[in-house]
């Protein structure tokens, strides 16, 4: 009896490590595994670092109309609608707006409030987008849309503050 009770202990740890492993995999491009919710990994103050628009650099274009880093933070108690700022623009303007994760988190709704800035692609003043989001790490957004048939790539590194 105790050689069956301590081999099904051995049998479920397994089996629950592989199951909890198999249900954090969220993201194409990772993490693997987080301790760290979506809410709390994605708050930050981003640079730019890769801007493609169907598979063409175009971080050139965009930095010369607008050029803005991009600064995320938590609005809310409840981590549903949160702000989200273009701000440090070439041309002088910050673009405020909200975002909001989808249940599954795998997909960011922006929606920028403010007529401050005119932008670049999805990016900018009164301006709504979906984003899949293709990797979320402490130190990393990569998320893509489509926006007027083009496909919009965007790479983000997190500041050091």
């Amino acid at each position: 009896m105790f050689f069956r009770i301590d081999f099904m202990r051995k049998l479920i740890i397994p089996i629950l490590f592989l199951f909890l492993f198999a249900l954090s995999c969220r993201y194409k491009d990772g993490p693997d595994i987080s301790l760290r919710l979506p809410e709390t990994r994605i708050k930050g103050y981003y640079d730019v670092t890769s801007f493609t628009v169907n598979d063409i650099e175009s971080y050139s274009i965009y930095n010369d109309s607008c050029g803005c880093d991009l600064y995320i933070g938590l609005g809310s108690s409840k981590l549903t609608t949160s702000d989200l700022v273009l701000t440090a623009c070439t041309k002088g303007d910050d673009t405020w707006g909200t975002f909001l994760f989808s249940k599954n988190h795998k997909k960011l709704f922006i929606n920028y409030d403010s007529t401050d800035l005119k932008g670049y692609g999805p990016m900018g003043s009164k301006k709504y987008s979906e984003w899949d989001i293709y990797k979320l790490t402490n130190k990393e957004l990569w998320i893509k849309t489509n926006f007027n048939n083009k496909d919009y790539f965007v790479k983000l590194k997190k500041k050091k503050v």
